[in-house]
């Protein structure tokens, strides 16, 4: 038997990343992907996170997020200080536009969720 499973998940992951990006469109935000938006909700759910337990919590290598967070850094969503205790820990926290951003995924989710289970 031939098992299609790869194939169906691939589809409706491409489908989703689709979706997510048509909808961040809608709201006038072209300047990420959807994969920064585990950083985003991370960072809304948690509040400051130090890099590495941000890399943990989303399951990516500290410099797949270090990446991911310059970018979000260019693009204002995020900032990063030194931790005052130690300076060798660099701490991401949202911004106000972050925390639109933030919102407005939570939204997108919701409505991720609604088509899953329509019907």
């Amino acid at each position: 038997m031939i098992d299609n499973t790869f194939t169906l998940i691939s589809r409706i992951d491409g489908e989703i990343r689709r979706f997510i990006t048509e909808e961040l469109a809608k709201e006038g935000i072209t300047d990420i992907v959807p994969s920064h938006g585990a950083i985003i909700v991370e960072l809304m759910k948690h509040g400051q996170l130090p890099m590495n337990e941000l890399a943990r919590h989303i399951d990516r290598t500290p410099q797949t997020v270090t990446s991911l967070v310059k970018k979000l850094v260019k693009s204002g969503y995020v900032e990063t200080v030194k931790a005052p205790e130690d300076n060798r820990v660099t701490m991401a926290a949202l911004t106000d536009p972050g925390a639109r951003l933030a919102a407005t995924l939570c939204r997108i989710s919701e409505e991720i969720y609604e088509l899953q289970y329509q019907g």
